[in-house]
């Protein structure tokens, strides 16, 4: 998927092959293949949806399964703000909301599980799901030496969370929002959820227990997974829920 914002880009970027073109305003654009799933309302294209939904949650508790055809998400997507379709919707996807007056926003889910590529140019700026969809692509290409360190120095060996290797590329943030409305570009960020800590007993034991078969059981396939072991408690954990 690619979004692209501000009226000298969607004028470069309309007829480019590649893509479909999904939805396209004098400022706004955006361009996917099939991978998209898109969603109307009166005719006209609201949300944007690439990638894999697990379920919608119904408090902290319960998950229901449902994928992204499913009634009640295009009812969610169209009708709610997109803060609120990130915090209960559960997966790894990237969404585009175009609400009524047509402001467009840009979002990962809530953990920030699949990237969205972003560059500023023009009074404008693209946003991708892959680095190759990007205009500095095809230009002399430039790396972010601090992004560069990073990768050779700290544990994980990767850049940090909003930067990229590239200069002038950037990442969406967990939590973060891209905003482009009234030809400004601005970014929004989705509170936190922090539960204080209680006094755990054994029925909290219990309750965690159903909630992490549950999860996994609804991630899983009963067609066979993968499982990557690092001999750590979690991965461990989920191969024991696998085979129970």
């Amino acid at each position: 998927i690619r979004i692209v914002i501000g009226k000298e880009l969607v004028e470069q970027y309309q007829n480019k092959n590649g893509l479909e073109n999904l939805y396209s305003s004098p400022d706004c654009l955006v361009q996917g293949d099939s991978d998209v799933e898109v969603t109307k309302e009166d005719g006209q294209e609201r949300a944007f949806f690439m990638g894999r939904l697990i379920g919608k949650r119904s408090g902290m508790e319960r998950l229901d399964r449902m994928d992204a055809t499913h009634s009640e998400i295009r009812k969610l997507l169209c009708s709610q703000p997109i803060e609120e379709c990130i915090t209960v919707l559960e997966g790894r996807f990237l969404l585009v909301r175009i609400d009524k007056s047509s402001v467009c926003e840009i979002a990962c889910d809530r953990f920030g599980q699949i990237d969205m590529y972003y560059q500023k140019i023009y009074q404008g700026a693209v946003f991708a799901s892959d680095l190759d969809l990007l205009p500095f692509k095809h230009e002399a290409i430039k790396y972010d030496q601090a992004a560069v360190v990073h990768s050779l120095y700290v544990y994980g060996f990767r850049p940090p969370k909003k930067h990229t290797l590239y200069e002038g590329v950037r990442r969406l943030g967990v939590g973060e929002i891209g905003i482009w409305e009234n030809g400004q570009l601005s970014f929004g960020q989705l509170q936190p959820m922090i539960k204080t800590t209680e006094d755990y007993g054994k029925d909290h034991n219990e309750k965690y227990k159903d909630l992490f078969l549950d999860a996994v059981e609804k991630r899983s396939s009963s067609m066979g997974n993968i499982v990557y072991l690092s001999s750590g408690w979690d991965s461990t954990s989920i191969l024991a829920s696998l085979v129970k």
